[in-house]
This record gives structure tokens, C-alpha cells and sequence, in this order.
């Protein structure tokens, strides 16, 4: 098949320093190069931001960079970008499928579209768990945005030809607000990276652990400060247990912070008297990761508002014992490979927190059953399941779409044969993607 023959696959990347706080950065990362490896059949143009070229880099003639200028990464000229503007960049470069991983929907797309959601927060029945803002100006400002959410974005968005959800929570969740596009929806699970495997070289996790000064044992959470993340019940609960308890361990957060939130969280540990024990690692380097969670007596995500949950899976896959929320799509994704808790019952999670210090034995069942349920979770089968439906898209009836980058009779009923999938069972090869 030669390139003229190849369907062209456009991806929307601008949100990636926004998406870089959390899953949807690691979500782009690891998809786009093993979606380029499983999908030959496939031309892959990417829509990027100039100062972001240097997470791009494929070793492919397959997959092209549009560079649009760096003002595009800001929040509201972005949206005018995505909305407005990107149809005239579908139309130049005559894509024949628009994916949109974090984004937004062109008012009128001239090709058919994929949208995937991930992002439960855009939803009303969870907008009460943001963080309020303070101030009249910011509350106006919170209003607005909120007004162009509900009205404009969303609307426009679900349309999509194709929805993927990370899970059936957000399938559900989604459709329990937006009912219409219920048949247009997939399930499509994210995966956990080979790097997060309970083997590691001791001395190279001894570095990181030096370089973060976890010298004691440690519990461990990850994840951006968020109201929503409810780190405190965690710290509460973390507070008791130390009252309860002489282990010499920490608490340890990582996470970068949003919209101050970090400042009522420190505020919360010194009414505590909890500073000596309970530490706020900031960003932490995603190379860092693997070491921490490999080393981590327990791992903790109490969050009430996640379509997924990936950090907690990338803590099951590195052998570490984990604790998170029994509701929503952390719930889902763990399974029977931790422990499920009301994040509201801060007595529980403080015993259980003693339980994990002392017992080993229990912290052995429960590293193997995690390992055992992050085993079902592979980005190789995410890619294939994403390739399989933008195929699914492209093998449908001719629409109005087709018809405005190729000319297509209308009279047509049915679209030509374009398989981007030609290997039925490739290796989990993949060529350099995003750093």
C-alpha cells in the first residue's frame, strides 16, 4: 500500500502540558506509538503545539507533525482553536478520521470523528466535587466557563461518530447524562506500562529512594491535589494510625498541585501535628514511579471522581498493596486486586493501614492478587481495540462527511475498503513515541 492509499489519521495533542498533571499525559504517551505500530495501514498527522515537538518523535515516515504557534496552548485560545479553526486543518491535509483523546470537537467536522472520555469531571453530576474558586472575579470567570462547558462543548463533543470510555463507569456515567449517544459508545481499558513490574534493580531503586529521602517505610499516594483526590480523609486517617501506632513509617504524596489546594492540605497537617510524619513529594519524575511503588509498605487513592484510576494500577503491577475508593472507575479497575473502602471512613482505613505495617504475610496475598489484575491491563490491547474501532468508523455508509474531502457520489452506500489493520497479532515493539 503506498502513502496516497493510506487513510489519514489526524490526532489532536494540544492538551499535553495540561494533561501532563495526570492520566491523560501517560494516556497519550502510551497509546499514539503503539497505535502507529498496529495500524500500517494508516498515515498518522498530529496536531501539535510548537514548544511540545519534543515529545513527538517517531521513528516513521507513516506519522507528520503540524506545529500550530505556542499561544494555542493557552486554556481559552485553545478551545477557539479546537472548536473553530481545526476544520480548515482537517480539510488541507483531507483526513479521513479526526481523533481527539483530550479536546474538543470542530463545530463542523468534514471527516468522521473519535472522541475518547476520560474526564468524569466534565460531567454535571460530578462538577460539585471541584475545587470552589475564591474570589468574585474567579467565580465569574468558574461560571462562564462552566456555561460554555454545558451549553457549547459538551453538546457539540458527544456527536462524535465513535465515544471510546477508559471504562464502563465512565460508559455509564456518561450516558446516564447524555443518553443519545448511547449506542455510539466502546469501552476501551487503559493499560499499565512494562516498566512497572515487582522486579527491580535494588541499587537504582535505592537511588530514587535517597534522592525523595524515603529512608523509613513509607505509604504512598500519587495522584494531582484535588478536592476530589480526597487526600483529606487520607491525611486524617494517616494522623490516627500514627496516634495508634510506634511504626517509624511516612506518608508520602506526590502529585503536582491545582489551583493551591496543596496550601489547605499543609494547613490540615499542621492542625494535625502530623509535619513530622507526613511529607509532600510534589511532581514527581514518571521514572521515579516504578522505584516507589516497588518499595511503598501500601498505596493510596481514596478518589471519588475517576473514570479509571491508572496510578493505582501501576501500583498493583509493582507488587505494591493497594487501597482505593469502592466507587467509580477505581472500583472497577482494581477489582479483587486490593482493597475497595469508603473514603469517608477514616477509623477503617487507619486500621488497615496498621494491619498492612505489621502483617506481612497480608501484605504478600495482597502484592500477588494486584499483580495477578494489572496483568488483564495491556496498552498493546488498548491500541488494537482503539484501531479496531477508528476501522469500524471508517468501514461504515458514506456520509455527508466523505463526501467533503473526496468527492464521493452520494449516491454511494457504502465506503471503500480502507484496513488500517494488517497484522493480527503484533509484538509489543514499539518505535520511539512520546518522551
Amino acid at each position: 500500500m503506498n502513502d496516497r492509499e493510506r487513510p489519514i489519521i489526524a490526532v489532536n495533542t494540544l492538551a499535553v502540558p495540561e494533561a501532563r498533571l495526570g492520566g491523560g499525559f501517560t494516556y497519550l504517551q502510551n497509546l499514539l506509538p503503539r497505535l502507529v505500530a498496529v495500524a500500517p495501514g494508516a498515515r498518522f498527522v498530529l496536531l501539535v503545539a510548537e514548544n511540545n515537538r519534543r515529545f513527538f518523535k517517531f521513528n516513521d515516515d507513516r506519522v507528520s507533525l503540524t506545529t500550530l504557534d505556542n499561544h494555542a496552548l493557552r486554556g481559552s485560545i485553545r478551545t477557539v482553536t479546537e472548536r473553530y479553526l481545526v476544520s480548515t486543518w482537517l480539510r488541507r491535509i483531507r483526513a479521513t478520521l479526526y481523533f481527539v483523546p483530550y479536546g474538543w470537537l470542530p463545530q463542523r467536522p468534514p471527516c468522521p470523528t473519535v472522541w475518547t472520555f476520560q474526564n468524569l469531571l466534565l460531567l454535571d453530576s460530578f462538577k460539585r466535587q471541584l475545587t470552589p474558586p475564591v474570589g468574585l472575579k474567579n467565580q465569574a470567570r468558574e461560571w462562564v466557563r462552566g456555561q460554555v462547558l454545558s451549553h457549547i462543548l459538551m453538546p457539540a463533543t458527544i456527536k462524535a461518530d465513535r465515544i471510546i470510555a477508559v471504562s464502563q463507569t465512565a460508559r455509564d456515567d456518561l450516558i446516564a447524562q447524555f443518553p443519545q449517544c448511547r449506542d455510539r459508545v466502546s469501552v476501551v481499558y487503559e493499560g499499565v506500562d512494562r516498566r512497572f513490574t515487582p522486579r527491580g534493580d535494588s541499587a537504582p531503586d535505592a537511588a530514587v529512594l535517597s534522592r525523595w529521602r524515603l529512608d523509613t517505610p513509607y505509604h504512598l499516594s500519587v495522584s494531582t491535589l484535588m478536592r476530589h483526590k480526597r487526600h483529606e480523609s487520607l491525611i486524617k486517617a494517616f494522623a490516627r494510625f500514627k496516634s495508634e501506632s510506634d511504626t517509624p513509617g511516612v506518608l508520602a504524596i506526590a502529585g503536582d498541585d491545582w489551583g493551591g489546594y496543596r496550601n489547605r492540605l499543609e494547613r490540615l497537617v499542621q492542625k494535625l501535628g502530623a509535619g513530622e510524619f507526613i511529607r509532600f513529594l510534589g511532581h514527581v519524575d514518571p521514572a521515579d514511579l516504578p522505584a516507589l511503588y516497588r518499595q511503598a509498605r501500601s498505596f493510596i487513592l481514596l478518589s471519588t471522581c475517576e473514570s479509571f484510576g491508572l496510578p493505582a494500577l501501576e501500583a498493583m503491577a509493582c507488587g505494591c498493596p493497594t487501597i482505593v475508593a469502592d466507587t467509580g472507575g477505581l472500583a472497577e479497575v482494581v477489582g479483587n486486586g486490593g482493597v475497595r473502602i469508603d473514603p469517608n471512613d477514616i477509623k477503617k482505613l487507619s486500621s488497615l493501614l496498621h494491619e498492612l505495617d505489621i502483617l506481612t504475610d497480608q501484605r504478600s496475598a495482597l502484592a500477588r492478587v494486584g499483580i495477578r489484575r494489572a496483568g488483564m491491563f495491556s496498552w498493546q490491547t488498548t491500541a488494537r481495540q482503539t484501531a479496531e474501532v477508528f476501522e469500524d468508523v471508517l468501514q461504515r455508509p458514506i456520509t455527508e462527511h466523505d463526501e467533503v474531502l473526496s468527492g464521493t457520489d452520494p449516491g454511494e452506500t457504502t465506503a471503500p475498503e480502507r484496513s488500517i489493520i494488517t497484522t493480527k497479532n503484533p509484538t509489543e515493539t514499539v518505535p520511539v513515541g512520546i518522551d
